[in-house]
């Protein structure tokens, strides 16, 4: 009984979430990729660089819902175009904090 609701709520999220990225026109907003609407993901435009302790969280229904009540915030990216954006994203950050701790070793050292 109880495996039978489980994957119910799968059947159920993944139905809403290939809804939505219907409603968001079943392809990549960068390269166009439209093959396998199902590994489309949906991206903050604005990196959020939250902590994950190396576990990559699945996209939930609090997701689904925050996407739904703020467009504006997101794409739909393919999962290269993800891995792309999130690497340049990331190397972008790491020179930030490398620039930061120079400017403050120069500020230290006469």
């Amino acid at each position: 009984m109880k495996l039978k609701l489980i994957e119910k709520a799968r059947y159920n999220r993944i139905k809403r979430r290939l809804n939505l990225i219907e409603k968001w026109g079943n392809k990549c907003q960068k390269c166009g990729f439209s093959k396998y609407p199902e590994i489309l993901e949906f991206d903050h435009i604005i990196p959020l660089h939250r902590k994950t302790n190396g576990i990559k969280k699945l996209v939930s229904d609090h997701m689904l819902i925050e996407v739904i009540n703020y467009p504006e915030r997101f794409e739909l990216l393919c999962a290269n175009c993800h891995r792309l954006k999130t690497i340049r994203e990331t190397k972008e950050l790491w020179e930030k904090k490398r620039k930061i701790k120079l400017d403050n070793l120069q500020s230290i050292i006469p």
